[in-house]
């Protein structure tokens, strides 16, 4: 968490140096004004950023409160507030700022899994929370957004409607609306990939049901294949399985860890569970 941490760090410096480069003094001032409200927004405003941007409805279903009620009980959490996405396709997302203050969004389409499956994918979602996980992952999705849509207006009001163009200022703009973004990317990258890979561990661990996370996973990446949701990439590391369309950076920048490498991770914590069971429960036939 460390190199994340100090790599936003590095963003906001960088946001704060174009903005002396494009206008000074003043320029610096604003830029430091805007990191920091950016940053405040994206920790304390997360949840409300997402579920408005996915339409998401707070949503109450006694099977998913009693799912959820023992789980939050096993990890030492807060039970967390539903919210549901009118989408026919099984994903869930998690956000918030804290272990006591989080909200877990599903799709309506979960209700195509079955009971062991919902629970294995609610578990994952459990196991962000009893890590922390969600705070950080939260505040880089909504950084990245906002970076995202900075970065495309900078760059149509400056390249398309700007015939008078200062090199400085070019350079300023080339590195917020390309350079940015990516780097951006990149983070989302590496923090999602091990973040998800502790989920699925921790989750399993919670729950006592490792395969019913690798059946959910199994189900929901293959209709992910076919079917997508509609929403800013920036938020794609938040979905238990990545929903979007990819192109040819973000097939070679996975926002997700491979699929084969989540299911054997999984396999060898069931395979562990078994062991111990059976070293506390011996055989006693003959």
């Amino acid at each position: 968490m460390l190199y994340v941490i100090g790599f936003l760090g590095s963003l906001a410096a960088i946001l704060i140096f174009l903005g002396w480069i494009v206008g000074g003094m003043i320029g610096l001032e604003i830029a430091l004004f805007l990191t920091v409200l950016m940053f405040l927004l994206a920790y304390v405003y997360q949840e409300n950023v997402i579920i408005r941007i996915y339409g998401a409805k707070k949503y109450e279903n006694g099977e998913i409160a009693e799912i959820l009620e023992r789980l939050s009980f096993e990890a030492q959490v807060k039970k967390p507030r539903v919210y549901m996405i009118n989408n026919r396709i099984p994903n869930s997302l998690i956000v918030g700022r804290s272990k006591s203050h989080f909200t877990i969004i599903i799709t309506k389409g979960i209700f195509d899994l079955s009971k062991d499956e919902i629970e294995g994918l609610l578990s994952h979602q459990i196991g962000h929370a009893h890590r922390g996980d969600m705070i950080l992952m939260g505040s880089v999705a909504v950084i990245a957004y906002i970076i995202s849509y900075i970065g495309q207006k900078a760059y149509w009001s400056f390249f398309v409607n700007n015939p008078k163009r200062n090199a400085k200022k070019i350079f300023a703009i080339i590195l917020m609306s390309i350079f940015m973004p990516l780097a951006v990317l990149i983070t989302r990258t590496f923090l999602s990939t091990k973040i998800e890979y502790r989920a699925d561990n921790r989750g399993s661990t919670i729950s006592h049901k490792p395969m019913s996370i690798a059946s959910a996973l199994q189900k929901m990446e293959a209709i992910s294949k076919h079917e997508k949701i509609k929403g800013p990439a920036a938020t794609s590391h938040l979905w238990i399985v990545n929903p979007f369309e990819s192109d040819k950076l973000t097939n070679i920048l996975y926002s997700h860890p491979l699929l084969d490498n989540r299911l054997h991770m999984l396999e060898a914590a069931a395979n562990r569970g078994k062991i111990e069971r059976e070293f506390v429960e011996p055989s006693t036939g003959f």
